[in-house]
């Protein structure tokens, strides 16, 4: 799909494609797990933990039985009270506490605990959450006086093989119990991308059968004592896992002291997000713009070019579909559904014509949002389309928006939208990002990365941002790298000085490096008799690159970085492939993230040796930027 034909998701959202980012890996959907729970107000809770007494072992009846009496079904409702979704979740204490994962109540404005006996508790709020952990802390509206809080193991982890029984309510299956044992357990995410310590959570694989329902349910030992809480299944695997109890014994621990908070669905909650559920009037005008929107494509794949043309000009749904949306908030101005409409507006507008939707869209989410806390959550989004009213905007909310987290989040995502533009003012950017590293370095930014939502502060994304703006934007020299190639031999990028130089960062694992490897090959060879080096650092181990020169994929000098290897650490790369065209002084004049379109590479490059040839002077230190 190209330029002309945008294809606008409720639910894909992206900084950047044509590559692969290199951002910490988790496992599965692990990134999108939110809570934890911890009840002891005196004493450490390890020495808590170490008091428990012998376990004695039960028989599966009366693990049933036991924990039974402390299983709810949470029924999940949103502010209108419409019927949304439902799971699992349990009893921990007698102040009429229960845990639960923090995805079943995302979307909640109401929700009910519904005990084994039909007892039904409203619940009256949320007293604490752990968002890696998907876990959460609801409190009941009264606890019904038969429920029976559920018992807690230790904070050691369960060992492989020990037999553990999930409770829930499996496909609406209400109050089942599945038996199995332990797999493994887990400290995700792991491996070279495991981040910082606090970003880890222990998990729990089990064999026990956990489908849609059984989220927030407990997994308990075969002394009946909760050593998990149900939370996912691998994507097409099969493969269950719970969270490990310990989250939920410190997340606890911190809503003993915390005040009760309202639901993720409600607009006063700090979780809600205004995107997650779309107001029924513009859920509708959305499916029938995604109807307009399919006959468009598929009018446009069986025309001619000349029809084409002529149907861009006459049968495109988008202009048409934002002024419908337009029409929608201008009818309940100030509403939630108002809000949901303009942000439509903003995405479905063609933001190469006149956009004059999207601009008066941004206009008046400035006007009647813009004291909102929860508009952080649609500037991700907002900021894709490509129009100078985007940047105006951002530049607006990150000045009068009363709320540092959505001030931070505006000066990112302005920085991001900006730091890609070919013309943009770099010193804006840098000013943006230190901005985002001074003042905002605490807030935290949800970003999408291979289809899961990743957390993290301003601080950690900007460091690698500002470093590439300060030593990697156009006009700056390139730093200086120095390394071994595959047989062992050390060069350096000065060594090339008085010849046009692209420096290739890319790995083999990556797809988008593999498919230039062809046209690299064709400008390695075009260029043999000219002023001109292409130079990889490759991310591989030496053997593969070995492999890759001896198999002739690869037939251009490179250093052997490795992977996360010294000359990457240095530049900071965000992403695979990567490449610099410098000119003969070493400053850095093109730079593109991602594969390039086909012969772009070729064309900059056959551009400046000409300029070259045409005036050969000698090399010498750049007058650029530092």
């Amino acid at each position: 799909m190209n330029s002309h034909e945008p294809h606008v998701s409720l639910s894909v959202r992206s900084i950047r494609g044509r590559g692969v980012l290199r951002r910490p890996r988790l496992f599965a959907n692990l990134a999108m797990a939110w809570g934890a729970v911890s009840l002891f107000g005196v004493g450490s809770a390890q020495e808590k933990a170490d008091a428990t007494p012998p376990a004695v072992k039960l028989n599966l009846g009366q693990i049933i039985e036991e924990a039974g009496q402390g299983v709810v079904l949470v029924s999940v409702e949103n502010k209108s009270g419409e019927k949304i979704g439902f799971g699992s979740g349990f009893l921990i204490d007698d102040r009429g506490w229960i845990a639960t994962n923090l995805h079943v109540v995302t979307r909640a404005g109401k929700a009910r605990a519904q005990f084994r006996d039909g007892t039904t508790v409203g619940v009256k709020g949320l007293r604490a959450y752990d968002k890696k952990a998907d876990l959460v802390i609801l409190e009941l509206e009264k606890r019904p006086k038969k429920a029976k809080p559920l018992p807690f193991g230790p904070r050691r982890p369960p060992s492989q093989g020990d037999a553990v029984t999930a409770i829930g309510h499996p496909q609406g299956l209400n109050f089942s119990a599945s038996d199995g044992i332990v797999s493994a357990v887990r400290r995700l995410p792991e491996g070279d991308d495991a981040g910082k310590p606090e970003n880890r959570r222990t998990w729990v694989q089990t064999t026990a059968m956990i489908a849609g329902g059984s989220s927030g349910g407990p997994l308990v030992s075969e002394s009946g004592q909760v050593v998990g809480i149900n939370t996912l299944v691998a994507p097409g695997q099969g493969v269950a896992f719970a969270v490990h109890v310990s989250h939920l014994l410190d997340l606890r621990e911190q809503a003993a002291g915390a005040p009760i908070q309202p639901l993720p669905g409600d607009p006063a909650s700090p979780l809600y997000n205004p995107l997650v559920e779309f107001e029924p009037r513009v859920r509708d005008m959305y499916i029938e713009y995604e109807n307009a929107l399919g006959e468009y494509q598929k009018m446009l794949e069986q025309a001619g070019a000349f029809q084409r043309m002529i149907i861009r000009r006459s049968n495109d749904p988008r202009p048409k579909y934002a002024r419908r949306f337009l029409q929608i908030a201008d009818r309940d101005r100030k509403s939630m559904t108002a809000f949901q409409a303009l942000y439509m507006a903003c995405l479905v507008d063609q933001p190469d014509g006149a956009a004059e939707s999207l601009k008066r869209a941004l206009g008046i989410i400035l006007e009647d949002y813009i004291g909102e806390k929860w508009l952080q959550r649609a500037l991700p989004d907002l900021s894709r389309p490509d129009h100078e009213a985007v940047p105006a905007f951002f530049r607006q909310v990150a000045e009068k928006s009363p709320h540092p987290d959505v001030r931070g989040a505006a000066c990112f995502y302005l920085a991001n939208r900006l730091s890609s533009t070919p013309k943009a003012n770099q010193e804006e950017v840098l000013a943006l990002l230190r901005r985002c590293a001074d003042e905002f370095k605490e807030v935290r930014v949800e970003l999408q990365d291979e289809g899961r939502t990743v957390e993290y502060t301003l601080a950690e994304l900007v460091k690698p941002m500002i470093f590439e703006a300060e030593n990697l934007s156009v006009g700056r020299k390139a730093p200086e790298i120095l390394g071994k190639d595959v047989d062992g031999k050390a060069f350096k990028l000065s060594d090339y000085r008085g010849k046009v130089v692209v420096v290739d960062f890319f790995a083999d694992w990556c797809p988008f490096c593999v498919r230039m490897y062809p046209e690299e090959r064709e400008l390695v060879q075009a260029m043999a008799d000219k002023p001109f080096a292409l130079l990889g650092v490759n991310c591989d181990g030496e053997d593969t690159l070995r492999q890759l020169m001896a198999d002739k994929k690869v037939t251009w000098r490179c250093w052997s970085d490795g992977k996360e290897g010294p000359i990457s650490q240095t530049w900071q790369l965000k992403g695979y492939p990567m490449m610099f065209v410098l000119d003969q002084n070493g400053v850095i004049r093109h730079k593109f993230s991602g594969q390039t379109k086909p012969d772009e590479l070729k064309q900059v490059v056959a551009k400046m040796v000409e300029g070259l040839q045409a005036n050969p002077a000698p090399a010498q230190e750049a007058n650029a930027k530092r």
